[in-house]
């Protein structure tokens, strides 16, 4: 399931960029966003830490942060019982 999306073609010019120049901080264009933004976090996320989490639910006018206690980056895989509620009831139907 990992494997596919990287055979798209540019997937690895965006990969070698992301780790040239190792931006991870969320951009202040996220202030522009007009959509309802929910943010689903792993509280123990090393790769993508939650104080970044917050900031993104401060940057995005009306965002929610759900922090999922105990969990790493990819709480949709270790934690689908609690994550995937939280997805569904931010999908409009």
């Amino acid at each position: 399931g990992y494997y596919r999306p990287l055979t798209i073609e540019g997937t690895d010019d965006v990969l070698i960029d992301l780790l040239q120049t190792g931006i991870t901080q969320p951009g202040e264009r996220l202030a522009e966003l007009e959509v309802p933004v929910h943010c689903i976090w792993g509280e123990e996320d090393a790769w993508i830490p939650l104080d970044q989490g917050r900031e993104v639910a401060r940057i995005v006018p009306g965002a929610r942060l759900t922090v999922i206690p105990g969990e790493g980056h990819c709480p949709m895989e270790t934690a689908p019982n609690i994550f995937n509620p939280l997805l569904l009831e931010g999908l409009v139907y």
